[in-house]
C-alpha cells in the first residue's frame, strides 16, 4: 500500500485510468441499446453524457426504436403538468 508521501501529482496513487471501471462508448451504447425504454428514462440522470446518449442523439433514438415498439401517452394534469408514459411492447425487458 503506497503512503502518502509516496503520492504525488508525479506518481499518483490507485490502479491506472483503464482499469477503473471506465466501459468503453460503443460497448455502453450496444448495453443501453437492448435496455427497456423506461430504464433509460431513468438513466439519463447517471451523467451529462448519458443523457445527452438518451435524449439528444438521434442515431441512438433510431436503433433503440427499431428494436423495441414503444407507445409514449403524454397527458396534463389539472395544474397544467404534463405526464408522460412509456410503454415497451416488444417484450425484451420490463421494469415492473
Amino acid at each position: 500500500m503506497a503512503s502518502l508521501e509516496a503520492c504525488s501529482a508525479a506518481a499518483p496513487c490507485g490502479p491506472p485510468a483503464s482499469s477503473i471501471g471506465i466501459i468503453p462508448a460503443d460497448v455502453l451504447y450496444d448495453v443501453l441499446l437492448h435496455l427497456p425504454a423506461k430504464t433509460l428514462c431513468r438513466f439519463r440522470a447517471v451523467s451529462r453524457s448519458w443523457r445527452s446518449l438518451l435524449t439528444a442523439d438521434p442515431h441512438f433514438a433510431e436503433a433503440h426504436a427499431s428494436r423495441h415498439l414503444l407507445v409514449v401517452t403524454v397527458f396534463f394534469d389539472e395544474d397544467r403538468r404534463s405526464h408522460t408514459d412509456i410503454f415497451d411492447l416488444s417484450g425484451t425487458g420490463s421494469d415492473g
